[in-house]
């Protein structure tokens, strides 16, 4: 894999980091909205959006310049401009704009060469979504400050509700992602012998380191959010990478 191949791919980790972001905080104001309401509870829709926007416009000039852009592409760019075009002005219909954008990313990536493409599509689409719900929901939860500290009970509220949310999502994003494998995969051994599986193991470590801080800290009452949260960017620019550049072994 070429340097140049990790600089392209810094758009489309910002674009994947923003909409995942977004996705987080869908999740996070939904969860703050059930009875009783943490009013404190209040992150910022359009920020997540913003930084979405702006990498997905460096990553479609990108494919332009290279004569590889796609009508998806646009499609989805242009959802995330509309989403955040409502966020900032009437304020409501934000949330269906950003889901779609979030939906369209399979569409410009390997899923669409796997034949049939439909269920490589669908299951990449539940799974970039099921991971915006933990990573980004884990992003999100680390620019929040409860009263009282996540220790208070208002803290350890929204752990409670996020915690009931998370282990559905891991199961799901890991059942998904295992099925992504298989199908990219010609054998075990890809994994260590070729750019895909390699990529592919670091972000199975992130997501392993991920699982392990949030079992010693959140749990515990002392969550280490920062970490959690850095975690996740590092495996969220994996799966941009993943998904952009290095060639599947099935494709070569």
């Amino acid at each position: 894999m070429a340097w140049a191949d990790l600089l392209a791919a810094a758009p489309r980790w910002i674009e994947v980091a923003g909409l995942l972001g977004f996705m987080g905080v869908v999740v996070v104001r939904r969860l703050a909205s059930h009875a009783p309401q943490l009013s404190w509870v209040r992150p910022r829709m359009h920020a997540a959006l913003s930084v979405a926007l702006a990498g997905g416009i460096a990553t479609a000039a990108d494919l332009a310049l290279g004569g590889h852009l796609s009508a998806w592409v646009l499609a989805r760019v242009a959802a995330e401009a509309i989403a955040l075009g409502l966020c900032l002005t009437v304020g409501r219909g934000a949330a269906p704009a950003g889901v779609l954008a979030v939906l369209l990313l399979p569409l410009s990536g390997h899923a669409v060469e796997v034949s049939p493409a439909a269920g490589a599509v669908f299951a990449e689409a539940v799974h970039v979504a099921s991971a915006g719900m933990w990573a980004g929901g884990l992003v999100v939860m680390a620019t929040l400050r409860p009263p009282g500290g996540w220790g208070g009970p208002a803290g350890r509220d929204l752990i409670d509700r996020f915690g009931r949310v998370a282990v559905v999502a891991v199961v799901v994003m890991a059942l998904t992602g295992l099925m992504r494998a298989t199908e990219e995969l010609t054998g075990l051994g890809d994994l260590w012998t070729t750019g895909y599986g390699l990529v592919l193991l670091a972000k199975g470590a992130g997501v392993v380191a991920m699982l392990a801080v949030s079992v010693l800290t959140w749990r515990r009452g002392l969550p280490l959010a920062r970490v959690e949260a850095g975690l996740a960017l590092a495996v969220m620019g994996a799966s941009a990478l993943r998904a952009a550049f290095p060639t599947p072994p099935t494709q070569t």
